[in-house]
């Protein structure tokens, strides 16, 4: 993990390797589509505290990955906020209370 600070802004590096297992309904195959979806949600920050940003320019994907019968689309990136509508337990909130915390979302068509 890298980390720099530049005045308000906070840099962040990270490197994921992950082995990901998501069973597809193969029914219409070989003419089948998915996504493989990939979230990270920050489980401290909420989202008026930190907001994930993407820069297309500098991020992609490993040329090595593959699944096997398939190829891999152009991924889509979003980063947003994920609102839940509970107090998490914390005694001082009011039971109405909603939390949003920052998300980032990468869906691969394969």
């Amino acid at each position: 993990m890298r980390k720099e600070v530049e005045g308000e802004r906070h840099y962040s590096l990270y490197r994921v390797n992950a082995e990901i297992t998501k069973a597809f309904d193969l029914a219409r195959l070989p003419r089948d589509e998915h996504y493989l979806t990939i979230v990270i949600e920050d489980q401290a920050l909420q989202y008026y505290q930190m907001v994930y940003t993407t820069d297309p320019r500098t991020s992609a994907m490993s040329s090595r990955i593959s699944l096997a019968g398939y190829s891999l689309g152009e991924r889509h990136v979003v980063a947003k906020g994920h609102t839940y509508k509970t107090a998490m337990g914390h005694p001082s909130l009011p039971v109405d209370y909603k939390a949003t915390y920052a998300t980032f979302v990468m869906a691969i068509p394969i």
